[in-house]
């Protein structure tokens, strides 16, 4: 039983042809990038470069055109962290990709201390090892990611592809489970 509106399942049904075009696409952008993690660490180290400054371009147009006084030099100099961040990240794009990775690590290691808490408060309940093993897994792998010196090379690369492989298959299930609809 759907519970998704009839409109939006015919909507999705004439999508079908470029929902598995766009799903084959991303899975083969994955798998490249999986297979070639530095190329994609480096891509997207670019794009976060890119993204910074056309960021601070923009905040930096909004301060002078819609702020006044003391809000306008805040923005503005945020606005030059923004283009600033995303300089650095062309002149030194290993710098980058190690700042990003260990962002990354810390924010792994943090979320794994948290589902370790909580997997102690959920003791009485069922299945509450499941989530201390879910914790003990992100704890070990913030702290494999940071130890790991070569990490930065490969770490954004992997996850980038990763995420690109399973949209590509999440459009592809969609596009062969609402044909059944």
């Amino acid at each position: 039983m759907s519970t998704l509106p009839r409109p939006l399942i015919e909507q999705i049904k004439s999508s079908r042809p470029l929902l598995i075009t766009f799903g084959i696409l991303l899975i083969v952008s994955g798998l490249l990038f999986v297979t070639f993690t530095g190329i994609a660490t480096l891509t997207s180290v670019y794009l976060f470069g890119l993204l910074m400054i056309f960021a601070g371009v923009l905040q930096a147009i909004t301060s002078i055109s819609a702020l006044s006084g003391g809000q306008r030099w805040l923005w503005l100099l945020f606005s030059l962290v923004y283009i600033l961040a995303g300089y650095f990240a062309f002149k030194s794009p290993l710098a980058t990709a190690s700042a990003l990775t260990w962002l990354i690590a810390a924010f792994i290691i943090v979320g794994g201390l948290f589902r370790i808490v909580s997997a102690f408060k959920l003791k009485s309940i069922n299945g509450w090892g499941w989530v201390l093993f879910s914790g003990l897994l992100l704890l070990g792998t913030g702290l494999l990611i940071a130890i790991n010196p070569t990490s930065p090379l490969w770490l954004l690369g992997l996850m980038l592809g990763l995420d690109l492989l399973f949209q590509g298959i999440n459009l592809l299930i969609l596009s062969f489970a609402i044909k059944k609809m």
